[in-house]
């Protein structure tokens, strides 16, 4: 697989319509992102990256997100640029001296003084703007992602060797990834605090042409109930 470009490829070339992420939220979301939606939403995150935040290829981009379908794609937004990815604030202290490059951050006051390229999200529902102040210079991610082209174009291509994502304890190069392999299928798991390893099992199940179902922490006890009601075995 030549990563991303394949993966992207195959989620509006084979069964576009059919879904590829699923997350249970707080307060009874559902929200279905078909094959030809997140590879939208990729495009668009990717291209906000690059006009609003400034990432290059080979730059890092830390996000400092939970597992939530929003650092789902902003994982392959990240990847589609060329960026290491760095997931959660420890992963970019533990880069001692060096910059966190841009940041993507649920709480914009953890990086202030910092001086790297910052966005704020919003997790709620498809909330479209950010869900308070956010500090000066602080860019909108929800407001301006939407905005941003539905089809993106890499400048360059990251070096197989370079470190694709690290959550500070373990890594993976852009060959790991290219190399991932997985099951078709649909599977579910309860949604926790994202790692390399827990990104690198919801990219070799959307591989293998598969889907993912992440349920909120705050929804655990529905985690039965939800796999029937979606044909899931059960949690991974």
């Amino acid at each position: 697989m030549t990563f991303p470009a394949d993966l992207l490829t195959s989620l509006t070339s084979v069964d576009p319509s059919n879904p590829r992420l699923i997350w249970y939220g707080p307060q009874s979301e559902r929200i279905e992102l078909s094959g030809r939606v997140l590879d939208n939403w990729v495009a668009k995150s990717a291209n906000f990256l690059v006009d609003f935040l400034d990432v290059e290829c080979g730059d890092a981009l830390t996000l400092d997100l939970p597992e939530h379908w929003r650092t789902i794609v902003l994982c392959l937004a990240g990847w589609s640029v060329g960026a290491t990815v760095r997931l959660g604030a420890e992963a970019a202290d533990d880069e001692a001296g060096s910059s966190s490059g841009a940041v993507i951050t649920t709480d914009p006051r953890r990086f202030a003084g910092r001086g790297d390229p910052t966005a704020g999200v919003a997790l709620a529902g498809l909330a479209m703007r950010y869900d308070g102040d956010l500090p000066a210079g602080v860019l909108d991610y929800n407001a301006e992602a939407r905005a941003c082209g539905d089809v993106f174009t890499a400048f360059d291509e990251p070096d197989e060797a370079q470190t694709a994502v690290t959550d500070g304890q373990s890594s993976a190069s852009y060959a790991d990834l290219a190399a991932v392999t997985g099951r078709s299928g649909r599977t579910l798991r309860q949604a926790g605090r994202p790692g390399t390893s827990r990104v690198t099992d919801v990219l070799a199940t959307l591989a293998a042409g598969g889907s993912i179902t992440l349920v909120d922490q705050t929804r655990a006890a529905e985690i039965p109930q939800i796999a029937r009601a979606e044909g899931i075995p059960g949690p991974s």
